[in-house]
């Protein structure tokens, strides 16, 4: 059902004319459908997630006898991904810390990611526009690195993977 913003109370003049009437169409609206968005096995990552990705063509190049090289095959490489995002959590509302911030340590959010990210032979799913409209739907995570400084509460936390290309993953547990 489309949504209509419009301001009957506005009075027209030349200097100040009708605003235009804005119609936002909302019908059938994915909440998924937002590159911001990232999910990594039901876990939902911060929203300023960095999105890195990586991929490589694995050429094969032939030299025929007269000296000319021809391409014979042309393979792709499954896409390195890199996850960068910061676990950050307010103190609740009017709360304020001994050092006048409001930020406090996110252990839940590390706990969970440890438990749910950081899974030995595991394919896990992701949820995201951008990787998904690239036929990203599951990773293998190779590395996963927190950063926690001295005097932030806030958790620095980076999952480096590497897409499961249907098919071509043998895990043996």
């Amino acid at each position: 059902m489309p949504i209509t913003i419009n301001n009957p109370a506005h009075i027209s003049t030349p200097s100040n004319p009708q605003p235009l009437q804005v119609t936002y169409n909302n019908v059938g609206a994915d909440p998924t459908n937002n590159p911001a968005l990232v999910i990594i096995n039901n876990v939902t990552l911060p929203k300023d997630t960095l999105i890195t990705l990586d991929g490589k063509k694995l050429l094969v190049n032939s030299k025929i006898l007269d000296g000319v090289n021809v391409t014979e095959r042309i393979l792709r490489e499954p896409y390195k991904i890199d996850f960068e995002c910061v676990f950050r959590k307010t103190n609740a509302s009017g709360e304020i810390n001994y050092d006048g911030t409001f930020w406090i340590f996110d252990q839940e959010s590390l706990n969970t990611a440890w438990s749910k990210i950081w899974l030995p032979d595991s394919v896990l799913n992701v949820t995201n526009t951008y990787l998904n409209a690239l036929g990203v739907s599951e990773i293998i995570v190779e590395s996963v690195n927190p950063t926690i400084s001295r005097g932030s509460t806030n958790i620095g936390f980076k999952i480096s993977a590497i897409e499961n290309v249907a098919g071509q993953t043998l895990i043996i547990s």
